[in-house]
């Protein structure tokens, strides 16, 4: 039976407010109140299937505890499952963990179940302890400067808002060369990955970062492509991923770089 772990901050925690496996037999429920380094050492000795917290108490404390989780190398397969909370501060932490999952919890047994039957797979790093609250503006998330050559693929009419009307302020282009500084591509299919990082390879110069990005699951827009596929593929091609970032509501892009010798 696979584990599940909930974490508490409090030992007075009301037995109505934790998932319980119940009746299930697919996994089990393990209520874990975190002490510090003994409570992560027993995340690192269970090695559960996912983590849940609950974001209507303490959210902000769930989110720095999930951060510094998700930087340990040895336990960034396990998923994070972040229940009820505010919008306006579950869209916060949304942001910095956008393969994760959210739900309200009438809908975690469903959820679960969903997360134990996909593959396992490494999740992105957030950039940093405070990145979804320090007021960054998309661009500056995205190290887009002005005194920099940009080149934009594919991109869609709303990437182009971000600019806020100053996009002629910005050395923009639509090709490769090796004046170019910083790529970002919208990509929507899976066999356009691989031809395009050779071209990538091929003509970009070996200081210059590219953003890959994709459709979020939960935007409107229809895919096979996913994160786990892009950091794979590219990671094949000898390019390191180094910070993640939520662009709108539709598109989320990890930045690669090649890897150095």
């Amino acid at each position: 039976m696979k584990k599940v772990i909930y974490i508490t901050f409090s030992g007075k925690t009301n037995e109505a407010e934790i998932p319980t496996s119940g009746k299930q037999k697919d996994y089990q429920v393990t209520t874990l109140f975190f002490k510090g380094p003994e409570s992560l050492n027993f995340i690192t000795g269970e090695r559960p299937s996912a983590i849940i917290f609950n974001l209507a108490k303490r959210p902000s404390t769930c989110r720095d505890l999930a951060i510094y989780i998700r930087k340990r190398k040895n336990l960034r397969m396990i998923p994070f499952l972040f229940i009820d909370g505010e919008e306006e501060k579950t869209e916060k932490i949304r942001d910095l963990f956008p393969e994760d999952y959210f739900c309200g919890k009438d809908d975690l047994n469903s959820i679960i179940i969903k997360i134990l039957a996909e593959p396992g797979r490494l999740f992105p790093q957030p950039e940093s302890l405070f990145s979804g609250y320090s007021g960054k503006s998309a661009l500056e998330k995205l190290d887009i400067r002005k005194n920099e050559n940009i080149c934009l693929i594919d991109v869609d009419e709303s990437f182009y808002s971000l600019f806020e009307e100053n996009v002629e302020n910005y050395n923009i282009g639509s090709r490769i060369t090796r004046e170019t500084k910083l790529t970002l591509i919208y990509l929507k299919e899976e066999n356009n990955v691989a031809p395009f990082l050779r071209y990538y390879l091929e003509n970009s110069r070996d200081d210059s970062s590219l953003w890959l990005c994709w459709p979020k699951k939960k935007g409107k827009i229809k895919t096979n492509l996913t994160q786990k596929f892009i950091r794979d593929t590219a990671l094949g091609f000898g390019l390191v991923d180094y910070k993640i970032c939520s662009i709108n509501n539709n598109w989320s892009g990890m930045k690669f770089t090649r890897k150095k010798n």
